[in-house]
Formats: structure tokens, sequence, C-alpha cells
């Protein structure tokens, strides 16, 4: 999906694209054949061990948080993030910083997950255990809500053209989807169970995630794209 997006929005040879939590670097790897030669790619995390591994003569990687970085205005004629911003307490001054390193015509993308989905569709133990996570996650400044108002938030800086979409994948037990909320929320029970709490019905709930019989609901991810006029 991001990738079809991507192509809608029409990179092309030459575009400078900054992709901020660019985790495994499947876009960056992207966006690096598209821009060419003559376009160049950014990626920035605080862990960069993979883009690192990328051989790509015009990504620049950059090791650092967003919310200190030094940000050229006006230098990206793309800017993208996915399931980033959620993470990170200052996203509102991260997402004014987003929007003024694009030049004049430039897009801001981005993909950021909204928990409705679950908590409304979801009647697992995938679902009540994601909404335990979900409050776990607030307490360390994440916001599994936040991008509900992202269409408005960017239209409120000046940003044009705005136009959204929300995705929510249904799973099935023993999918790949699974396996990568299986590992994900896995690693907040191991932390629990480290610290001496009671995690048996967190085994009980993520074991559900093992039978392909069972349905599950993802959180939905609301895909935001606006340009600079």
């Amino acid at each position: 999906s991001t990738f079809r997006r991507l192509e809608g929005i029409g990179v092309a040879l030459g575009w400078r694209c900054l992709d901020v939590g660019a985790g495994g670097g499947t876009v960056c790897e992207w966006l690096g054949r598209r821009v060419g030669p003559t376009g160049r790619g950014t990626a920035m995390d605080l862990d960069t061990r993979f883009v690192r591994a990328l051989d790509y003569a015009n990504l620049d990687v950059r090791e650092e948080n967003v919310v200190d970085a030094d940000i050229p205005s006006g230098a990206f004629d793309l800017v993208h993030t996915r399931w980033t911003l959620m993470h990170i307490p200052e996203r509102e001054r991260v997402l004014q910083k987003l929007s003024d390193c694009l030049a004049a015509g430039g897009t801001l993308f981005l993909e950021e997950p909204d928990a409705i989905s679950v908590r409304a569709l979801d009647h697992t133990g995938f679902g009540t255990l994601s909404l335990r996570v979900f409050e776990i996650i607030q307490t360390r400044g994440s916001h599994p809500d936040w991008a509900r108002d992202l269409p408005y938030k960017m239209a409120s800086l000046g940003l044009g053209n705005v136009r959204a979409e929300g995705e929510t994948p249904y799973f099935h037990g023993a999918s790949e989807l699974a396996e990568f909320w299986r590992i994900s929320w896995g690693r907040v029970r191991d932390a629990l169970a480290e610290s001496g709490s009671d995690v048996t019905q967190w085994d009980r709930e993520l074991a559900e995630l093992d039978d392909p019989a069972r349905l599950f609901v993802s959180p939905m991810t609301l895909a935001v794209i606006a340009t600079r006029p």
C-alpha cells in the first residue's frame, strides 16, 4: 500500500526524499531506485543498522532523533513516515518540522496507525490484549489514536490538496501479520514478566495468534498526503 501511494504521488528521477523512521529500509530502497543517480534519499532513524546495509550511492543515512535533528527548510520534494510519529511525544512539533522542510510543491506523506478499528471491531483475545498494550504505551508517550485528526492538522499547517484514506487489514492466525503482532506484543509481555507481573492471560491471548481458524482486526493505517504550495 505504501508503494502504491508513492506511485500515485509520482515520485520521479531527481527527487530529494526524506524517510523518517526508516526501519528496515524497504521504503528507502524503493526511493533509491526511483529517484535515480540525479536524486537523493535521506534515511533517518534512531537505529540505522539495516539502512546502512543498503548499497545506494544516492542514500544518506542519519542516525539521530528527528526531534533534535537539524533539517533544512525547503530541502525535500517528499517526506515520508510510517507508524513513527505516534511514538514521539513531541509529535506536534515534529509535524511542523516535517512540513517546513518541504520544498515548494513538495509532498508530505504520513502513514500513522489509529486503534479505532481494534477498539470497535476485534472481539478476540488479541483485541483485549491490544487494548492493554495501548494503555501501557500511552504512559510512555505513544498515542495510538492521534492519527485520526492528522488530515485536519496538516491542513492547518497551510498544506494543500490534503487527501486521506484508512486501511484496516483483517488477518488470520498463523499468517505473517499474525506473527508480526505476536512478536510485537510479545515484547511488551516479556518486559512485564521481567518486572514480576503475572502474564498468564497474555500467554493465552498471544497463543490465539497461532490459530489459522481465527480472524483478527489490525489497527487501521491512516495515510495522509498533502502538498506544500
